[in-house]
C-alpha cells in the first residue's frame, strides 16, 4: 500500500486564506496590533523595564496558511539587552493569554539581535505594518507515518527514562520507610539508597540530554541554507518544512515537550528532595 503524502502541515490544514482572527486580507487588524503592543507595554511597566522596543514581529503558523482555531500567535520582541537578561525576563513574560474573542494564545519571545529571516517562514513587522517575508501556500510532501516513526526514536527514550525514574522513586520511598521500622541493617539500606540516588541523577540527566538534542536537532534546520545532515533518505528540506521541525511538532502534539520541561524542573530540585528524605539518618 502506498502511503498518502501530506499536502499540508502535519498538524494543521492548508487554508485558503490567512486567519480572519488576525488579518483582513494580508493586513493585520488594528485591534490585534493594539492588543499585542498593549500587553508587552503593560508587562514592561509591571517589571519596571525602561527599554526601547526595537522590533516587534509575528512569526509562525498564524502568519501563514497552515493554522487551526487554537494555533499560537508567536511574537518576537527585540531589546538591547544581554543574554542573561533574556534568560531572566523570559520566565516572566505574559504568555498564554488568548487574543480577545479568539482561542489563540499569544506567546512572546525576547531577542537581543535582529531576527534571522532565513528559513523562518513568513514574518510580519507589527510596528511598521509590513511583511518582511510574505506568506506562501507551500506545503510539505513528507509522509506522516514516516515523521511519527522518527519521533518515536525520542518518544521511546523519554518513556524509558520516565518509567525508570518513577520506579526508582518508589524504591527510594520503600528504603526510607524501611529505615524507620528496621534500623538494624541501616548501613546496607543507606548504601542501596546512595546507588539509587546515582541512578536517578543519571536518568534525569539523560532526559535533559534528550531535551537538548531535540532542540538542537530542530534548530539546525533553521540555521542552514542546506540540510547538513545525511540522516534522511529522500528529503533535505530546511526551515519550517524540514523533517526536523515536523518531528518537533509531533513531539509537541503528543505532550513530550511538556513532559521534558516537567522533568527539567524536577532535576533542579532533586538534590534538595534527597536531603529531605535522608535528614534523619
Amino acid at each position: 500500500m502506498i502511503t498518502r503524502l501530506f499536502k499540508e502541515s502535519i498538524l494543521d490544514p492548508l487554508q485558503k486564506e490567512l486567519s480572519n482572527d488576525l488579518w483582513v486580507g494580508k493586513d493585520l487588524k488594528i485591534e490585534v496590533k493594539s492588543y499585542i503592543i498593549k500587553m508587552i507595554q503593560e508587562w514592561m511597566q509591571l517589571n519596571k523595564l525602561d527599554y526601547n522596543i526595537e522590533n516587534l514581529l509575528i512569526a509562525g503558523s498564524m502568519t501563514c496558511y497552515q493554522y487551526n482555531n487554537t494555533s499560537d500567535i508567536d511574537v518576537k520582541v527585540q531589546f538591547s539587552i544581554s543574554d542573561e537578561e533574556i534568560s531572566k525576563l523570559g520566565k516572566l513574560l505574559p504568555n498564554g493569554n488568548n487574543l480577545p474573542n479568539t482561542k489563540h494564545p499569544i506567546n512572546y519571545f525576547l531577542l537581543n539581535k535582529q531576527f534571522d529571516l532565513n528559513n523562518k517562514g513568513s514574518v510580519y513587522d507589527v510596528l511598521n505594518n509590513k511583511w518582511l517575508v510574505e506568506p506562501t501556500k507551500d506545503s510539505s510532501d513528507i509522509s506522516l507515518p514516516y515523521i511519527v516513526e522518527l519521533a518515536k526514536i525520542f518518544m521511546v527514550g523519554i518513556d524509558d527514562r520516565i518509567k525508570e525514574y518513577e520506579r526508582d522513586i518508589k524504591e527510594i520511598f520503600m528504603y526510607v520507610n524501611y529505615l524507620e521500622t528496621n534500623p538494624y541493617d541501616k548501613d546496607e539500606v543507606l548504601q542501596s539508597l546512595e546507588r539509587k540516588k546515582i541512578e536517578i541523577e543519571a536518568g534525569l540527566d539523560g532526559l535533559n540530554i534528550i531535551f537538548d538534542m531535540i532542540h538542537k536537532f530542530r534548530d539546525e534546520a533553521y540555521q542552514q541554507k542546506e540540510n547538513p545532515r545525511d540522516f534522511f533518505l529522500f528529503d533535505k528540506t530546511v526551515g519550517h518544512y524540514s523533517i526536523q521541525n515536523q518531528v518537533w511538532k509531533i513531539l509537541e502534539k503528543f505532550g513530550y515537550l511538556d513532559l521534558l520541561w516537567k522533568y527539567k524542573e524536577i532535576r533542579k530540585k532533586f538534590k534538595e528532595m534527597v536531603l529531605k528524605w535522608l535528614k534523619n539518618y
